[in-house]
């Protein structure tokens, strides 16, 4: 019975001394994670690195991205309120009144003359409804090239082309395209003549 006895405490001892092995080996595998995700969370010096790179970029990026959108936006802006222009019509598409702004000779009258000689439709002269000694030519929306085209064939320069005014000196512009205010040199120019010049300035 004895011998019996002692063989189980053996195997008892034996059983005891292995599951404590194993203990101790599972204490050691779990203190060796926690280490494992200690480090990985620690900022290393490179990371720190890494990680204000990526956000001084984000940085310089998004003000760079608003800049273009702005700018971008400027730019539609300013193409919408830019005017737009046509191209230059034909004579015979281009409806004009003429009014003489010094009030004497016979300047409109024949400038009219030499408008209807070059294609023009004309509305006949008149003169304007008070004293204008510079020249004009006043055009409404879509004519602005006819307009430009006329006051070069008349050696005016282009300061002289505008948008027709609310105000402009005449008693009614009966549906003109264009309207040519003769101011004192042209009204002299066309005291005696008829007829546009062949040709542009500079034309070759």
């Amino acid at each position: 019975m004895a011998r019996g006895r002692h063989a189980s405490r053996d195997g008892s001892l034996h059983r005891s001394t292995a599951m404590a092995t194993l203990r101790g080996l599972g204490l050691v595998a779990a203190a060796v994670a926690i280490g494992i995700v200690l480090l990985s969370s620690v900022p290393t010096p490179g990371r720190v690195a890494t990680a204000a790179v990526h956000k001084a970029g984000r940085h310089r990026t998004l003000p760079t991205v608003a800049r273009k959108a702005r700018s971008k936006g400027r730019s539609r802006a300013h193409r919408s309120a830019s005017p737009t222009t046509t191209n230059s019509l034909p004579p015979s598409k281009v409806t004009v009144l003429v009014a003489n702004g010094t009030g004497a000779g016979l300047g409109a009258t024949h400038l009219d003359q030499a408008l209807r000689s070059a294609g023009y439709r004309t509305l006949g002269p008149m003169n304007t409804t008070q004293p204008e000694s510079s020249p004009a030519v006043y055009f409404v929306s879509g004519y602005d090239q006819a307009a430009a085209a006329l006051a070069q064939r008349l050696h005016l320069p282009p300061s002289s082309v505008a948008p027709l005014p609310a105000s402009v000196p005449v008693t009614s512009s009966g549906g003109a395209d264009v309207v040519i205010i003769e101011g004192t040199t042209l009204a002299r120019e066309y005291s005696t003549s008829s007829t546009l010049p062949s040709r542009q300035p500079g034309a070759a």
